[in-house]
């Protein structure tokens, strides 16, 4: 697939010559670190902490931050799946909007890109994601609540 961005996710370089995405094996190596970490229960802090305190940097040259580490999370990019037109930038007024667009109009291409991650590792993180959006508000209540699960 030819490269379409401008700023390649970090761990993602695009070939000079061919246009082609490729692996930046040093950044890759953050990027399978930051993967593996999560998955084994470490959390934001804990990972941010140890990439800042070793010198690592996101693709932008700054320092890790909890937005960047939950966008590389979520990336399926990293499983070698290629994603183009998937949000609207705007809504029919002209306004600002991040909407995702109709299955139909998406662009999604598996094996597009190289895979830095497998699809299980990627999968097991959404699901830690998800587990541990649902037990935020958990761990800081102080009663038990009539409506809640």
């Amino acid at each position: 697939m030819y490269a379409q961005r401008r700023n390649p996710a970090t761990g993602i370089d695009v070939d000079r010559e061919t246009r082609k995405y490729v692996i930046n094996e040093e950044e890759a190596m953050v990027v399978r670190y930051i993967f593996s970490s999560y998955a084994d229960g470490a959390g934001y802090n804990q990972i941010i902490r140890y990439l800042n305190a070793n010198g690592y940097r996101s693709k932008r040259g700054k320092a890790f931050g909890k937005n960047s580490i939950h966008d590389l999370l979520k990336n399926i990019r990293y499983t070698g799946v290629y994603t183009f037109n998937m949000r609207r930038v705007k809504d029919p007024l002209g306004n600002r909007s991040n909407k995702v667009k109709p299955k139909e109009e998406q662009i999604i291409i598996e094996g597009g890109m190289p895979a830095i991650i497998d699809k299980e590792t990627f999968e097991r993180v959404q699901i830690q994601m998800r587990r541990n959006r649902q037990e935020a508000g958990r761990k800081h209540a102080h009663s038990v609540y009539l409506l809640s699960r």
